[in-house]
């Protein structure tokens, strides 16, 4: 053989190893985004199971309609005691 065939023999053989490892941290790439995809939703969802089916704001609002404001003030500070950066509850004890 030539050498200039022989190291182009080389290089193809290289050039499908080099393919062959794209392909593969491909796959890694693809299969970590689906990963973090899966592990945000069911953070979300478990974040809304938390927190109810009607919320918090959702009591507030029915209560204030109601007239029952003193009912607001203790369930809001309660609230507020455990979750010191809920907005809605601060606004709700205004």
């Amino acid at each position: 053989m030539e050498p200039l065939q022989e190291s182009s023999e080389i290089v193809a053989r290289h050039l499908v190893h080099i393919e062959m490892m794209l392909i593969a941290i491909l796959v890694i790439l693809t299969l970590g985004a689906l990963a973090l995809v899966y592990l945000f939703a069911r953070m979300v969802k478990e974040t809304r199971k938390a927190i109810g089916p009607t919320g918090v704001s959702h009591q507030f609002r029915d209560l204030m309609e109601k007239g029952e404001f003193d009912r607001i003030i203790e369930l809001a500070s309660q609230r507020i005691s455990s979750h010191p950066n809920d907005a809605q509850t601060h606004w709700y004890l205004a």
